[in-house]
């Protein structure tokens, strides 16, 4: 009875056996299954792929951006809607095919909503800094030319068509001039109109044979591809004159048109120091540049402490320490421009 019984289910298993064996032949095996559940999951992540390719197709498809303005943003509701609004609309009126960032540096009034609302695209920017914010604004852009202006509603976005010629005639920097433009009453402090702003800004010719009469104009535009080339590192107001001293040390076409400054229409007091951010612009010209800060010095205690010695010397005087530690740091000086000049070189 168990051998019948036993019998039985070996041809039972058998005959299952060649079932199934048959069946692998005719249909897709186990591994068969395994590649229909595979396509199943594939088509499954299919529509992601065409949804991802259908936004590639949609950005490739729409009209190349011209030209970039970047705002740096930091609690500037009162006036940030007008100079959205002003920048859309010289866009527009000019044929400008264009775009309008804010680059926002952390507001706490809604200014990041005011700007959406008025149609612009909002860049978040968690390091605090003038510099900062523009550098994450400009790297956003996906403008071939980028304009930078302060949201303040103090620069005439109307003039945007005066850059662009100059940047379309091959420009690598176009700084706008207030003082050919025109300053409004109130608009610029007595001591930055006569003193700091000429100052700084003659500095800077001397230094570095710029071209430019404005050194600190908050109005510029650029090619995003040359500013790139300049790899721009300070965070704070010295933004503004490392990029002139740097498009200057690379040799880029600098350029300069007029732009008018009045009033800016905030109730608050302005982010910028007078003291502070001045000795800042200052230290920054001196640091790059070597000559001036180290090599002329060094030059004229050296010829002092040799003028010392020789009307020291035929006298017989002995008081010749004051002469030789004259000599001995313009030397010191003169090598420290030497090897910083070098360094420069070598890190360019």
């Amino acid at each position: 009875m168990n051998q019948t019984t036993r019998q039985a289910g070996n041809q039972a298993g058998s005959q299952a056996g060649n079932q199934a064996g048959n069946q692998s032949t005719r249909l897709p095996g186990s591994a068969g299954n395994a590649g229909n559940a595979g396509n199943a999951g594939n088509e499954s992540l299919r529509p992601a792929s065409t949804a991802e390719a259908d936004a590639t197709d949609a950005a490739a498809l729409s009209p190349p951006v011209e030209l970039s303005v970047v705002m740096p943003c930091l609690n500037e509701a009162e006036t940030l809607a007008v100079c959205v609004e002003k920048a859309r609309a010289a866009l527009a009126e000019n044929g400008i095919a264009g775009e309008v960032i804010v680059a926002d540096n952390g507001s706490t009034d809604g200014s990041q909503e005011i700007a959406r609302a008025h149609g612009a695209r909002v860049v978040p920017v968690a390091l605090r800094g003038y510099g900062a914010a523009l550098n994450a604004g400009i790297r956003a852009a996906r403008g071939r030319y980028v304009l930078m202006a302060d949201a303040d509603d103090s620069y005439e976005f109307a003039h945007i068509p005066r850059f662009l010629a100059e940047l379309r005639a091959g420009a690598d920097l176009v700084m706008g001039n207030r003082f050919r433009g025109g300053i409004g009453p109130g608009a610029m402090p007595l001591l930055h109109r006569y003193l700091g702003n000429p100052v700084l800004s003659f500095l800077g010719r001397i230094f570095f044979h710029a071209p430019i009469g404005d050194f600190h104009c908050g109005i510029r535009a650029f090619r995003k591809d040359a500013y790139e080339r300049l790899e721009l590192r300070t965070t704070g107001m010295e933004f503004a004159s490392e990029m002139v001293v740097k498009s200057s040390l690379l040799g880029q076409k600098i350029t300069e048109v007029p732009t008018t400054l009045k009033k800016d229409g905030r109730s608050r007091p302005p982010h910028l120091k007078t003291w502070r951010d001045g000795w800042r612009h200052l230290r920054f010209l001196l640091v790059y540049s070597p000559r001036w800060l180290f090599l002329y010095p060094g030059l004229a205690l050296m010829i002092a402490g040799i003028a010392l010695i020789a009307w020291l010397v035929p006298a017989e005087r002995r008081r010749t320490l004051p002469s030789m530690l004259c000599l001995m740091l313009g030397t010191e000086t003169c090598f420290a421009s030497f090897f910083l000049s070098l360094l420069g070189l070598r890190r360019r």
